[in-house]
Parts: structure tokens; C-alpha cells; sequence
């Protein structure tokens, strides 16, 4: 009985002090996460409504976005912080002029300049069709994710995204998935 009872304290200890051990690698990490999402090719700034910003609205200081603002911020917060994701939940495309004249390399040029760390697929990424699709993944330097779409039926478009990716910060792996939501074939104007 008391060796029992001696092997049961034992055993006790040794748990506590492996939790004890586990707890302490694993210490606290703060992340700064960047979002962004419906850039909609707005490479400049624009107004409250999303047009192009008129000079009486920037006297007002009434001007929003663009990838000159958004470069500046970012660059900004990766110089105050640590530890830093710079991530976007899709829709890149379409929106502006910019779409219309690049079919989204603009967006990819730019997106890898900021140094994206990872983006998922939006349903207006598939405006520009296939083959725009393609070239818009072919030119980022950085994982584009959709867990839930098909490509199967479609050979342009495999190996072309990840359903997800794991990043490492101060080696800690964090996981990221990207989803395209279920009715996104009746919000691209392609598909």
C-alpha cells in the first residue's frame, strides 16, 4: 500500500513536472498581424466612396489606401514590431483601371513588393479568367491558398495555390488556410 502510494506521488510529480516543462516552451509570443482585403486594383488612393481621389478631398485629408500609403504603413509596422504577418483574404482584382491594363500584374508586382507573406483566393481573382488567374500566380513570390477549390478538371491551374502554408516566427509554426466562400461562382463575373 504505501509503495503504492509512493509510485502514485511519483508518477504525480513526474507529470507536473513535464507540464511544468512543456508550459515553459511554450512561452507567450505576440504577433502583429497586417490584413488586407477588396483592394479591388485601387493602386492609388480614392475617397470614402472608392473612386479616385479629387484634390479638394486630399486638402480635406479625406483620401484613403493606395499601395503608396499601404507600403509606408506596413514598412512602418515591421520596423516597430517583431514579429509581423502581412496577409490578404483575396479579391486583388478588378475595381480599376489598373485591372483593366495589367490583368493583375500590377497587383502581383506590388503585393511582392510590400512582401506578402501569404493571400487566399478571393472570387474576383477568377474575373480575369483562367489564364489571367495563372499569370497573377505565376508572378507572386508568395503562397496564394484555397483549401476548397477543385482543380481537377482544370491542368492550368494545378500546383498553381496551396490549401495552406505554415509560417514560422520565432519558431513557433503558425498555420494559415485560405476559403473561398460557397458562393463565390455567383460572385465572379467568369465563372
Amino acid at each position: 500500500m504505501v509503495e503504492t502510494m509512493v509510485g502514485i506521488f511519483f508518477l504525480r510529480t513526474l507529470a507536473l513536472c513535464s507540464l511544468s516543462c512543456i508550459l515553459r516552451v511554450h512561452a507567450t509570443m505576440n504577433v502583429t498581424i497586417l490584413h488586407t482585403n477588396d483592394i479591388h486594383a485601387r493602386m492609388e488612393e480614392f475617397s470614402r466612396n472608392g473612386s479616385p481621389c479629387k484634390p479638394d478631398e486630399k486638402a480635406r485629408n479625406e483620401c484613403y489606401g493606395g499601395v503608396a500609403r499601404r507600403f509606408t504603413k506596413i514598412k512602418e509596422i515591421r520596423q516597430m514590431d517583431e514579429n509581423v504577418l502581412l496577409l490578404d483574404a483575396g479579391d486583388q482584382f478588378l475595381g480599376t483601371v489598373w485591372f483593366h491594363a495589367f490583368d493583375g500584374l500590377a497587383n502581383a508586382q506590388f503585393m511582392n513588393m510590400m512582401a506578402y507573406d501569404t493571400m487566399s483566393l478571393g472570387n474576383h481573382e477568377f474575373d480575369a479568367d483562367i489564364d489571367g488567374l495563372v499569370d497573377f500566380l505565376d508572378n507572386t513570390t508568395f503562397p496564394v491558398l484555397a483549401c476548397n477549390v477543385d482543380d481537377s478538371e482544370e491542368p492550368r491551374m494545378q500546383g498553381k495555390f496551396k490549401k495552406s502554408t505554415v509560417i514560422e516566427v520565432q519558431g513557433q509554426k503558425i498555420g494559415i488556410i485560405g476559403y473561398l466562400i460557397s458562393s463565390m461562382p455567383e460572385l465572379s463575373l467568369k465563372l
